[in-house]
């Protein structure tokens, strides 16, 4: 079946539109987005499908017309057909009306689709973009499942059910696993089963756990009592252990105070109040020595400073006075200098970047015709257009030779499955037998039924004829008329005679043709033939297509004799400007323009550095007039002129500046001098209360310098400081014992702290012992009481039984939910199995030659592996990969590989049109043409109707070939 036109009532947004379609080849429809392509295409699938009333709802016309429209199809046994859909005519349903007036319903539509609904034929002949994507989200590790599961149905459905049942598998039982939910009520079964068998065996201990339990009770007291014991010494011998440090520290220090028996008087906070003072008087004291260094300082520099000339320091003056003007014009004749020569390099420099050859003394000679430049770029345009041209005979000539290769190729293929003369004459032989015993069979059959008819009327003669016999005897008998008996009996001989002779007469039935074949095999010999006149037809047809190519290839050939003419002419002119401009042999055509436009911008800058030449000449001139002036000045003045300029007016300030300074420096000294004097006088008053205050605590300590006072005192501190120590240690004592009569008597005591610690950790250890053996008494005691109370419960035997029965009827019913779904799963994977012996070597042999050709023959095989658990490919080289491993791209070009596949071995069965939308949106430029190569090559053999907003397939296509929305 082929869709050769559209039209819509009203449908989205498209109204009252008739749209044509390419029965023979590739039906390219183009539109941007937004442009209706999917709408045409749901429309398409609505009249062949129908919609269900909310997803109607969608593509209601926008305008409010009616909504519906027809397909005009061609079938290769009915003819012409128009299929009619209506929402609000015959409930919905389809109308199809046929070339001899019929008219059909929704029934004849199913019928003339083979059974296919809208879900099979979108899962095998159509297939859009999102189908693509949907690949790049899909996990690695189920990519290869899926797209064999595609490779079968068209769709990942499979794959989807096959994981659910996994999945539902795996919730219910495994046999190594703990979660799943058989897994867990069995382990619940058992538990039951342990718990039920042990409420059996505490009923037959009561008494022995009741005599086990005032033991353990009589146990716990005697430990309760060791344990209060053995805290109370632990208490006694922690309080040791912490007196030990402090007691050895106190018994120490009164040692140490037993030795210090000096009587000594010192003031109060002595060393404090002496350091005081002597931080106060150090800074007087250190400002007062500065001040005498600087004063002696001072009045060595002033008598040492010579005098200076009022005379001299004018005249240098006045000879500074012009320097400002000298200075502005020499840096006025440097900067034009070396802007001059920095110039003139960068010009030579460019000309020397140009790198054509050029020389800075061939620019002055180099002259160029107004038009030279419109000249040149009318070269490099012919140029780009000859290019152009043979590039597109190239290309041309390629396709050209692609297509007489893949024809002779097709034509191989074809003739190799042509039936031999002798194939041919046998089957045809065998076929005409066939045709005249199925003919001699129809004659026997009426043969047969006339014999039947005849026998049967020949039986009702001859009993006609005894009945009258017999009637007429007896008539003839009992009335004693003897003729009416004797006319009866030649009645009965007549009868009989007429009923032989009418046996004779039936023709003999008899088969004089003998078959030696059974119906499949004339079936078989009819679809060879059938098959062979049409690979005949289908020769003759390449036959006609090569030779419309061999056509074309003689106007590419005289395109290629033209168009090398115009390129000799061109080389011809090139060469007239290569000999008049040498320089342009280095430089490509398509940047004459631009060597142009730089060699006159340089022409133009080399007569702006003529101009700056003669601007420094004349500031040179100007320049040397000013020295003339400034050598008769220095002579004058009796000062040394020497070059360059520089070192002069350098020479000059320093002398000037050195005049300056020393007149400056009399000045300060004589000021420096009189402020020295005057801060050593106050700093004398303000040393003269402290050095009073540090001898009165000299005298009160009875010493007479410094290093005896700060030894006294350091004496009397250090006694201070070990009765400190003392006090301390005694109060920490106190803290431990709380009681002044222990303190005493632990004061003339000896504690060895190492004793009294290991006797505390070896009670800690038995303390320990016991509080375990306690715990365990304890915990043993709680299980005692608490299996007597259970024992006591009579309800716990049978509460185990109950629980345990019903813990076994929900095992029951969750195995009997496991065995369906496993049923499910092995039928599934038995199905798969089916499927993939049947179908899948053809869909992976097609699959294989168009993925080749998608990929340019990258990739050469394409078959299914049980290792890696799907779908693998090899490349030209032997490796392969797994649908895993594959670019983004390449997984996109497989898996249009795969739909193509399928529709093709499908299409042998249901001749229905392929539509693709927008699904190679992602190619780049190179797989989108052998992509629509392909398409182009499918469509001889079924219809492909191509939906895309991609503007870069229209050069490929003829424009006349496709549909613009």
């Amino acid at each position: 079946m082929k869709i050769e036109k559209a039209q819509i009532y009203g449908f989205g947004k498209w109204q009252q539109q008739t749209i044509s379609f390419s029965p023979e080849g590739l039906s390219y429809i183009y539109g941007k987005n937004e442009a209706g392509k999917s709408t045409l295409h749901q429309f398409m699938l609505y009249i062949l499908f129908d919609l269900p009333p909310r997803k109607r709802k969608a593509f209601q016309p926008l305008r409010g017309n009616v909504m519906g429209g027809k397909l005009y199809v061609r079938d290769e046994q009915l003819g012409f057909i128009t299929i009619e859909r209506q929402p609000e005519q015959q409930n919905g349903e389809a109308r199809c009306y046929l070339e001899d007036g019929q008219v059909h319903g929704e029934a004849f539509l199913k019928q003339l689709l083979n059974g296919v609904d809208r879900a099979t034929y979108e899962s095998i002949f159509s297939f859009d973009l999102q189908d693509i994507q949907h690949i790049h989200q899909l996990d690695r590790s189920d990519l290869g499942n899926i797209l064999f599961g595609i490779g079968m149905t068209g769709s990942q459905q499979i794959h989807i059910v096959e994981k659910q049942l996994e999945k539902e598998l795996e919730k219910r039982f495994k046999k190594q696993g703990r979660k799943p939910q058989i897994n867990e009520q069995l382990a619940l079964v058992k538990q039951k089963e342990q718990a039920y068998v042990r409420a059996k065996e505490r009923e037959a201990h009561y008494h022995t756990w009741k005599q086990k339990e005032q033991d353990l009770k009589e146990q716990l007291e005697h430990g309760k009592a060791q344990q209060k014991k053995l805290e109370n010494k632990m208490q006694q011998l922690e309080k040791h252990y912490q007196a030990a440090q402090p007691l050895y520290a106190y018994q120490q220090l009164e040692k140490e105070l037993a030795t210090f028996d000096e009587d000594v008087t010192f003031p109060e906070q002595g060393l404090e109040r002496y350091e005081h003072l002597k931080d106060q008087l150090l800074p007087f004291q250190s400002e007062l020595e500065v001040v005498q260094q600087n004063l002696a300082t001072y009045e060595q520099k002033q008598s040492a400073l010579p005098q200076v000339e009022q005379g001299k320091l004018a005249l240098l003056e006045d000879v500074l006075g012009q320097k400002e003007r000298m200075l502005l014009k020499r840096e006025e004749l440097k900067r034009a200098t070396a802007k001059l020569v920095r110039e003139r390099e960068r010009w030579e420099q460019d000309v020397e970047a140009l790198g054509i050859g050029l020389k800075p003394e061939d620019m002055e000679q180099l002259h160029f015709p107004f038009y030279i430049e419109e000249h040149w770029q009318q070269l490099f345009d012919q140029k780009k257009q000859l290019q152009f041209e043979q590039d597109q005979l190239q290309q041309q000539y390629n396709t050209l030779h692609q297509q007489l290769k893949h024809m002779q190729e097709r034509r191989e293929q074809l003739e190799q499955t042509l039936l031999s003369e002798e194939a041919y004459a046998e089957c045809e032989r065998r076929v005409r037998l066939y045709e005249q015993k199925q003919e001699q069979d129809k004659v026997i059959a009426m043969q047969h039924e006339y014999r039947h008819k005849t026998n049967k009327l020949t039986k009702q003669v001859m009993m006609i004829g005894l009945l009258v016999a017999i009637v007429s005897f007896i008539v003839g008998f009992v009335m004693q008329e003897w003729f009416v008996a004797i006319g009866g009996v030649f009645v009965a001989v007549l009868a009989i005679v007429m009923g032989k002779l009418m046996k004779r007469s039936l023709p003999k039935l008899s088969s004089d043709i003998e078959l030696v074949s059974n119906d499949v095999d004339i079936r078989n010999d009819k679809d060879k033939l059938l098959h062979h006149k049409n690979t005949l037809r289908l020769i003759e047809q390449e036959q006609m297509t090569f030779q419309q190519i061999e056509r074309e290839q003689i106007k590419w050939d005289e395109r290629n004799r033209s168009l090398q003419h115009q390129s000799n002419r061109h080389h011809q002119q090139m060469q007239e400007q290569l000999d008049t401009y040498p320089f342009l042999h280095h430089i490509d055509i398509g940047y004459w323009e631009k060597t142009y436009k730089k060699i006159t911008h340089l022409c133009d800058e080399l007569e702006e550095l003529k101009k700056q030449e003669q601007d420094e000449k004349a500031l040179v001139a100007e320049w040397s007039t000013l020295m003339e002036q400034l050598q008769q000045l220095t002579k004058r003045e009796g000062i040394l002129f020497q070059s360059p300029f520089d070192a002069v007016i350098e020479q000059l300030e320093e002398r000037w500046q050195t005049y300056v300074q020393q007149l400056e420096l009399q000045r300060k000294y004589e000021e420096w001098i009189e402020n020295a004097i005057e801060q050593r006088k106050q700093l004398h008053f303000k040393m003269k209360p402290y050095q009073s205050e540090i001898a009165l605590l000299f005298q009160k300590a009875n010493v007479d310098n410094e290093e005896a006072y700060v030894d006294k005192g350091k004496r009397m501190k250090w006694l201070e400081e070990i009765k400190s120590q003392m006090q301390m240690y005694y109060e920490q004592l106190q803290g431990i014992f709380f009681d002044e009569t222990i303190v005493q008597s632990i004061l003339e005591k000896r504690m060895d702290g190492f004793e009294v610690k290991r006797e505390y950790e070896e009670k800690r250890q038995q303390l320990s012992e016991w509080t375990e053996k306690i715990e365990r008494i304890r915990q043993q005691l709680s299980d005692v009481s608490s299996q007597l109370s259970m024992l006591e419960d009579d309800e716990t035997v049978s509460q185990s039984r109950h629980e345990l029965e019903g813990e076994k009827d929900l095992l029951v019913e969750q195995a009997k939910e496991w065995s369906v779904y496993q049923v499910a799963y092995s039928l599934l994977q038995d199905t798969k199995s089916v499927y993939q012996k049947e179908r899948m070597p053809s869909v992976l042999k097609y699959c294989q030659r168009y993925f080749a050709m998608l990929t340019n023959d990258t990739y050469e095989s394409v078959f299914l592996s049980e290792e890696q658990d799907g779908i693998v490919v090899q490349s030209k080289a032997g490796d392969r990969f797994s649908a895993q491993q594959l670019s983004q791209g390449t997984k996109e070009q497989l898996y249009v590989s795969l739909r193509l596949a399928l529709s093709k071995v499908m299409s042998d069965n249901h001749s229905l049109p392929f539509i693709i939308d927008d699904a190679y949106v992602n190619f780049d430029e190179e797989r989108t043409k052998e992509f629509i190569t392909l398409l182009q090559r499918l469509s001889k053999e079924q219809q492909i109707i191509l939906f895309t907003s991609q503007s870069s397939v229209q050069p490929i296509q003829n424009k006349k070939e496709i549909i613009f929305l």
